[in-house]
């Protein structure tokens, strides 16, 4: 018995199952034989023993005596072969460390020849989360034919796909549907459903080529009226600082009408900055009429002309 862990860990069992006769009062045994720690320590994601010629020697179509027989370990990051029962390797394909893609779902599948059924291939199938679905020859490990499937996003078909032996695969592409994808010639999705139609139900061919014509000419005449039809005009505001020209091919605005809105707030800024200055201007000028005028001493002095003169009368008599 073959097992893996999420540490990349793989652990084979030898069971020991005893007698038909025996088998209420003894149990079957489990005892670990031999132990394989992958290097870049990746989750497991399958385990499959194959023959000489790549078939999985599970499966029933597989001859008895195709040896050597390996085991193919199938990690998140890539894929390994080693011989049996020696566990040397013997092969390994890195796809993380040179695509960046993880492995989620794995199988293998028959290929035949299209032209000669009695000639065949066997394949191993691979589906990453990137949504792409890739064969593998085997036991080499080469990669033949790389396709995308789904998109990366979709989680639900990811997370539901299966591979069956005959190269199909099943997946849910929503929650209430189920995909089916085809990988060889011989398994092509055909619609072999039929509907049967009464003689006479059918319409003939000649009103179809009419109604064909009347809806050219509908078409055309909607085309030429969407044509002469006036273009509307962008809807005005009194606000000049809301105001865009929009163009009408990319409805977004272009680089003439920003422009003429940074035009316009210069001149408005401009025309406000000289309103400024003449008040300020003026004010001074009121400042400097109004001063009060001083004495030598430094003291203000607001006598008026009609007492400077009484002044100079008195020191006139006085001489």
């Amino acid at each position: 018995m073959w097992a893996g862990t999420n540490s990349g860990q793989i652990l084979v069992f030898i069971l020991t199952l005893p007698s038909a006769a025996k088998r209420k009062d003894e149990k079957v045994e489990a005892m670990l034989a031999k132990e394989i720690q992958l290097k870049h320590r990746a989750p497991v994601i399958s385990i499959e023993v194959i023959d000489a010629g790549g078939l999985p020697v599970s499966d029933a179509r597989s001859p008895a005596g195709a040896v050597p027989h390996k085991v193919l370990i199938a990690s998140e990051e890539q894929f390994k072969t080693f011989l049996l029962p020696t566990l040397k390797p013997s092969g390994k394909y890195k796809l993380t460390a040179h695509e960046g893609s993880r492995i989620r779902r794995i199988g293998f599948t028959t290929f035949a020849k299209r032209s000669d059924s009695n000639y065949t291939e066997n394949c191993m199938t691979c589906l990453t989360n990137q949504g792409d679905v890739s064969i593998h020859g085997l036991p080499d490990l080469r990669r033949q034919v790389q396709t995308n499937c789904m998109k990366k996003e979709d989680m639900i078909a990811i997370s539901t796909f299966s591979f069956s032996p005959r190269g199909e695969a099943f997946f849910m592409c929503s929650s209430s549907e189920l995909q089916r994808v085809s990988v060889t010639a011989d398994s092509k999705l055909k619609l072999r459903g039929s509907v049967p139609i009464e003689d006479g139900a059918r319409a003939s061919d000649k009103p179809a080529a009419v109604t064909a014509e009347t809806s050219e000419e509908q078409q055309n005449k909607d085309n030429e009226s969407k044509i002469a039809a006036p273009k509307p005009k962008p809807p005005t505001s009194p606000d000049m600082h809301n105001e865009t020209c929009v163009s009408e091919v990319s409805a977004d605005i272009t680089l003439d009408s920003v422009k003429d809105h940074t035009s316009q707030m210069s001149r408005a800024e401009s025309s406000s900055s000289t309103t400024v200055t003449t008040k300020v201007t003026e004010t001074k000028t009121v400042t400097e009429e109004t001063k009060p005028m001083t004495n030598g001493n430094g003291e203000s002095s607001s006598t008026s002309p009609a007492a400077e003169d009484e002044t100079n009368k008195s020191k006139s008599n006085l001489f």
